[in-house]
């Protein structure tokens, strides 16, 4: 940079300029700097005047650096925060300094331009806020790949233990040891199906078992259910609106994504504190907040906090909000984050209200449908494991059952073979698979009983179900039971 003396810039019409003299320590400006900064028109600025617009927290930093760039005579260009006297108002600025010298070299005045960037800078978070967005989307698809992709395997593994083992326990003597042993075996299946269900609640978009949900409730329940903290002192409060209205949701991912806040919450106050849980109704919306006085979320910590396998704890897959972020998402709601370092943090969900229940719609459900006679069933699936697993569970039901392992199959075997009672396809096979099977097995049987069996009862099932007649999803891995009472429903 050329050190010699230069004459005072000359700005521009409605360019803010101020002029700082470094000896003087005093500032010239013109009228612009004034309408940004909120100032009266006078146009001489001292250095107490022009710290005390910058944001608190910017202004040592400022001052460093201006020291550091007077030092390596460098020109200074750099984002600030000022708030405005005349209104509180918070602008961002940008402060493009340039230093000008005397003839001896010492640094004797700097040249100041400042730029309104407030709507500039707005915008641009709005576009890495979408940015962010979708790119949170886009894991969260690569995710739901996977994890459709396991839960289908594994359905598969459990089904075909599952299907074993209860057929054998019905052939046992209660409680014998051989009962009990099959007993531990089904319920080991069953909460690997509902670990499973989870894995699919949390990759997919839509709700498949919305069901009318009092959050209060949910609320209650959970908090009783609440880890103590030993040593630490807990305040755990709770301002639930009485008269809220109920929301449509799943009720158990609601529940896990409930049971994630608070254990984040409580994870954030080792040594205790406030914790306070909320509802209001917002018109339409049902408002559910969980506001900790916890450690709280850095800048940097808080812009990544919904993003999938990202988390700050040690041991943890980071699937904690991720998850609680695709529940509210399938919910069609909101999710809003609120956090500062050593502040606490808050939490607000916003979901969909449902309109109240006629007085009518209390009506008691109906018992359950007994058991179906023995009939011919076709068992079409292309897992062998399945099927020998399957088959022994509806002999011991005392049905007649013909296999086949591919849609393919089947509809050559329905085509030529006698009469059925009714046919329990798989969704998900290789070859044309069970969605493009199901029309064609409905012209040349339009009313034989079909259980769709699949284990992801996503919206493309549901929409099989009510496309055809005589249609019902079966969930794999299922027990001996589960499979007799979706039987009675053919009767």
């Amino acid at each position: 940079m050329a050190r010699v003396q230069q004459p005072p810039a000359q700005e521009a019409l409605g360019s803010a300029h101020l002029d700082w003299d470094i000896p003087r320590e005093r500032g010239s400006a013109n009228a612009a700097l004034g309408e940004i900064l909120g100032l009266p028109s006078h146009l001489s600025y001292t250095k107490a005047q022009c710290l005390g617009l910058i944001r608190p927290d910017f202004r040592e930093p400022l001052c460093r650096h201006l020291l550091e760039h007077i030092e390596r005579q460098q020109d200074l260009d750099q984002e600030l925060p000022i708030l405005r006297s005349v209104d509180g108002q918070q602008r961002w600025v940008r402060l493009q300094a340039r230093l000008h010298y005397a003839a001896d070299g010492r640094p004797q005045r700097i040249s100041c331009e400042l730029l309104d960037i407030t709507e500039a800078r707005a915008a641009q978070q709005r576009r890495q806020e979408l940015e962010r967005q979708v790119e949170r989307e886009r894991k969260m698809e690569s995710l739901a790949d996977l994890g459709r992709g396991v839960a289908h395997e594994m359905n598969n593994v459990l089904g075909a233990v599952l299907g074993a083992s209860s057929a054998y326990q019905f052939s046992q003597a209660m409680p014998s040891p051989g009962w009990q042993a099959m007993d531990r075996i089904n319920r080991a299946c069953l909460q690997g199906k509902a670990l499973l269900q989870g894995l699919l609640n949390f990759t997919r978009h839509e709700l498949t078992q919305a069901r009318r949900v009092d959050l209060n409730r949910l609320i209650r329940w959970q908090l009783d259910r609440l880890p103590q903290i030993d040593g630490a002192p807990l305040n755990i409060q709770t301002e639930l609106q009485s008269d809220l209205p109920a929301i449509l949701g799943d009720r158990q991912a609601l529940t896990r994504a409930l049971m994630n806040l608070l254990g984040n919450a409580l994870d954030a106050m080792p040594q205790g504190g406030t914790l306070v849980v909320s509802t209001r109704s917002l018109g339409r919306r049902v408002q559910l907040q969980v506001r900790d006085c916890g450690l709280g979320m850095a800048p940097e910590v808080l812009i990544r906090a919904l993003d999938p396998y990202f988390s700050t704890k040690d041991h943890s897959p980071g699937l904690g909000l991720s998850q609680v972020y695709a529940t509210v998402k399938a919910h069609g709601g909101e999710l809003r984050l609120d956090s500062r370092a050593g502040c606490g943090t808050t939490v607000c969900i916003l979901l969909p209200a449902l309109a109240p229940a006629p007085l009518d719609s209390q009506a008691k459900l109906a018992p359950a449908a007994a058991a179906s006679s023995a009939t011919r069933i076709l068992l079409v699936d292309d897992d062998a494991l399945i099927r020998r697993a399957t088959r022994t569970q509806l002999e011991v039901l005392g049905h007649t059952v013909e296999e086949a392992g591919s849609g393919e199959e089947a509809l050559q075997l329905l085509a030529q073979g006698p009469a059925r009672g009714g046919i329990i396809l798989d969704l998900n096979m290789p070859g044309i698979g069970g969605a493009a099977t199901l029309p064609m097995l409905r012209e040349l049987h339009p009313h034989l009983p079909v259980l769709l069996a699949t284990g992801m009862a996503d919206q493309h099932a549901l929409d099989l179900t009510r496309a055809f007649e005589h249609v019902d999803l079966l969930a794999k891995p299922f027990s001996l039971r589960e499979l007799q009472r979706a039987l009675a429903r053919w009767h």
